[in-house]
């Protein structure tokens, strides 16, 4: 028997999981387990890029340039709606970047590339929480 939860306690638990995995996935460069995060007909949006559907989504994320490697610091996302098989949240992200160097070897930042939003629909299917809608929006850059 499933508990009551009035507060949306597991559904945020479950999506702020979803949230996280993105970030790290991505970071990491495991582009198939984070289309696994989407919906079947998801979409990925970024300034200048739509992707809907895994296979979309895994095209783009696979033309990312290999030179460069991100790291997306979230904060706890703060969630707009919560129902029983759809929640809305939006996290503050601290993105850096830098020159790929090889796994033992720092990589040379000069601070935080900027702040990104992540906009994401998450909703609730037969596989558990699933992203349905994933936008990132560019909030701040970071000028030298």
């Amino acid at each position: 028997m499933k508990h009551h939860d009035p507060a949306g306690a597991d559904t945020k638990s479950a999506c702020t999981d979803l949230v996280l995995g993105f970030a790290y996935l991505v970071d990491q460069r495991r582009y198939d387990e984070l289309c696994n995060l989407f919906v079947p007909d998801g979409v990925f949006e970024r300034p200048g890029l739509r992707a809907e559907g895994h296979e979309n989504i895994l095209a783009f994320l696979n033309a990312r340039p290999v030179a460069i490697e991100t790291r997306h610091v979230c904060a706890p996302p703060f969630f707009e709606q919560i129902g029983k098989d759809r929640a809305r949240a939006v996290t503050y992200v601290n993105m850096f970047q830098g020159p790929a160097k090889d796994d033992s070897t720092p990589i040379d930042i000069a601070g935080i590339a900027g702040v990104v939003e992540f906009h994401q629909t998450f909703t609730h299917t037969g596989d558990g929480w699933r992203i349905a809608h994933h936008e990132s929006r560019v909030a701040m850059v970071t000028t030298r």
